[in-house]
């Protein structure tokens, strides 16, 4: 009963609900966080040096959102201090299995580490801005209050703030004391009120996580243990036919974790017709800037991929294509002419602005001009490394434009030619190993099943 409110009050938490409305990598990563924090748990601190659990979290949390691979080592180097500190590393077999965690990891995300190092690493593409938003982080009262309000946000909800006051004192062992103190010390890194800019004097590397509310899952997910410890110990205490008071006390823990749902009534946003336009008027170009909220229905369905998200619209993209503008939002994004083009997809034919016919597919686009021949071509197609053009089932010489686009000479009037992405040797063999890791993984995982044994 414990593990399924772990599970319930954890999932319905506000910040958890917030994450899905706007970030479905990082929401669906924080599926498989607490299998990351349960292999820890078992790696560093239980006596039988289980290693597998850790490794499959940490990879399955990877292929979502690889931020979150970065914040789950953060956390897992708090427990592994700590478990220093308790003196768990006297054996050696226990450092063997960090070993194998660490390894079986790096074997099962192959694919992603290898495509990182070789595409990303070292090619002047700029990421998301790797420093803290100051903006968003909230003072602690504030953060402490709003967890009591309506609504999904950036704060833990009315029953895992209740856990952060009470839990203490409600903890039935020294293990969910332990909990409770580390889930009450993340959540104060949440807020204003820790020292982020001080440390990030010292370690630059942290701002990489933008917003520090993305501690809330950690936070979260300690706290939901420690609030299901509390309401289990209640309801398991109760006497059989006193158990009835056990199952109100449960109905009003939900009813407490449901209660923002209300906010999704307020102002009536089903019936609003300001939240049927998805257009913003103050974007000027073939594609538009995007509202930031909007009801999807069968009229507006069509249109959504054609507008420019509000935020991210230009990340991951070569830094001459962004002509040194950083910014995140959509509307600085495309201030910038060359790479407004790029986004409207206009192609230039001798600096002459044209709308190409093209055809999209896996990995490729195929682009169709007429009046082409001599001319030269500037497709808005941004290259990164391994980026092919073809003609006629025959590679096609290509340069850099200025705006960090494929550009080439036509030699014929009516131009039908394919630009794409082909993966390197390298990325083939890495993501070989992936697929060869998960395969023996599964069979030992049956063999395991079979013979009665445990995953981890």
């Amino acid at each position: 009963m414990k593990a399924l409110l772990v599970a319930l009050i954890y999932v319905l938490m506000p910040y958890h609900i917030f994450v899905g409305t706007g970030a479905f990598g990082e929401f669906l990563a924080m599926t498989f966080i607490p299998l990351v924090l349960l292999g820890g748990y078992n790696l560093f601190f239980t006596g039988e040096h289980p290693w597998k659990l850790l490794a499959v979290g940490l990879t399955l949390a990877g292929y979502c959102h690889f931020l979150s691979v970065i914040l789950c080592c953060e956390v897992l180097a708090i427990l592994f201090i700590l478990s220093l500190l308790m003196k768990k590393w006297g054996d050696k077999k226990r450092w063997l299995a960090l070993l194998k965690a660490v390894g079986l990891t790096t074997i099962l995300m192959a694919g992603i580490i290898v495509a990182f190092l070789t595409n990303y690493m070292g090619q002047k593409i700029i990421s998301t801005n790797d420093v803290f938003n100051y903006a968003m982080i909230q003072p602690l009262k504030n953060f402490i209050f709003d967890s009591f309000g309506v609504g999904y946000g950036q704060n833990l909800g009315i029953i895992l703030i209740v856990a952060a006051f009470t839990g203490f004192a409600t903890s039935s062992s020294k293990f969910f004391k332990i909990v409770w103190f580390l889930g009450v010390v993340i959540s104060f890194m949440v807020t204003s009120d820790f020292p982020w800019q001080l440390l990030n004097n010292y370690i630059r590397e942290l701002g990489v996580i933008q917003f520090t509310y993305r501690y809330l899952t950690y936070a979260g997910i300690l706290l939901s243990l420690v609030a299901a410890d509390a309401i289990g110990q209640l309801v398991e205490n109760q006497e059989e036919r006193s158990r009835s008071k056990g199952l109100v006390l449960l109905a009003v823990t939900f009813v407490a974790v449901l209660y923002p749902l209300s906010i999704w009534h307020n102002g009536d946003w089903t019936s609003n017709p300001a939240y049927s336009k998805i257009e913003r008027n103050d974007f000027k170009g073939t594609v538009k800037g995007t509202e930031a909220i909007y009801r999807v229905d069968n009229q507006t369905y069509s249109q959504i991929f054609s507008h420019g998200v509000l935020y991210g619209e230009g990340d991951y993209y070569p830094s001459v294509a962004r002509a040194g503008n950083n910014e995140a939002f959509f509307g600085d994004v495309v201030k910038n002419s060359l790479t407004r083009s790029i986004i409207d997809g206009v192609t230039y034919v001798d600096g002459k602005k044209v709308i190409a016919k093209q055809v999209s597919g896996a990995n490729k686009i195929t682009y169709l001009l007429t009046d082409a021949k001599d001319k030269t071509v500037d497709l808005p197609f941004l290259i990164y490394k391994n980026t092919y053009l073809n003609a006629s089932e025959k590679n096609v010489a290509f340069q850099v434009s200025k705006r960090g686009t494929v550009q080439f000479k036509a030699n014929s009037n009516k131009v039908e030619v394919t630009v794409g992405y082909l993966p390197s040797i390298s990325m083939i063999v890495s993501l070989l190993v992936t697929i060869i890791g998960w395969v023996a993984l599964i069979v030992w995982w049956i063999f395991s099943m079979i013979h009665g044994q445990s995953m981890s």
